[in-house]
C-alpha cells in the first residue's frame, strides 16, 4: 500500500513540474517597440501601475505575440505580474497563448517604452486569413 501511494505521489509531483515548465513561454524572438504597439496600463487603485506595449505578428505564417512592460509603482509589480500570468490571446475562440509573464521587463524611470525590446512567443497556430484576436484575463493568486 505504502509502494503505491508513494508511486502516486511521484507521479502527480511529476505532472505538476511538467505542467509548469509547459506554461511558460519560450522567447523566439526580440523586436523594438515602436508606434505600432498596442498600450495598456494595468493598475488598481494606484494612480500609476504596470504599463505594457504588445503587437500580434506573424512569421512564417504562424502567430507570435510581442510585449514589453515596466513598473510605474514598485508596490504594484507584483500583483501586474499575477495579472500577466492570468492572460491569454485568443484567435477565433480558442486560446493560443497563455500567461504574459514573457514580456520584457524593462527597468529603469521611462516616459515611454519606444525603442526598448520586446520579447515575442510563438503561438505554435498558423495566422488565419481575417482571423479574429481576443484576451481573455483571469486572476491568478501566487
Amino acid at each position: 500500500m505504502k509502494r503505491i501511494l508513494a508511486g502516486a505521489l511521484i507521479a502527480v509531483c511529476a505532472l505538476g513540474v511538467a505542467g509548469e515548465a509547459a506554461a511558460k513561454n519560450k522567447v523566439t524572438r526580440q523586436i523594438k517597440v515602436d508606434d505600432s504597439f498596442q498600450r495598456e496600463e494595468i493598475k488598481g487603485e494606484e494612480a500609476k501601475g504596470y504599463v505594457i506595449r504588445y503587437k500580434i505578428i506573424a512569421v512564417d505564417g504562424v502567430v507570435e505575440l510581442c510585449g514589453a512592460g515596466y513598473s510605474r509603482n514598485a508596490m504594484f509589480k507584483r500583483t501586474a505580474k499575477s495579472v500577466l500570468r492570468g492572460l491569454s490571446l485568443e484567435m477565433n475562440g480558442k486560446k493560443i497563448i497563455r500567461n504574459f509573464t514573457f514580456f520584457n521587463d524593462v527597468r529603469g524611470e521611462l516616459s515611454s517604452l519606444d525603442g526598448q525590446l520586446a520579447n515575442c512567443a510563438s503561438s505554435g497556430k498558423r495566422a488565419v486569413k481575417g482571423a479574429r484576436f481576443g484576451f481573455d484575463a483571469r486572476m491568478v493568486y501566487y
